[in-house]
């Protein structure tokens, strides 16, 4: 349950950083 929201966070992660950038 967790385990499959941790794979996701660090992607979101990623597509924010770009929006930031």
């Amino acid at each position: 349950k967790m385990q499959t929201g941790v794979p996701v966070l660090p992607v979101v992660y990623s597509d924010e950083h770009k929006c930031l950038n």
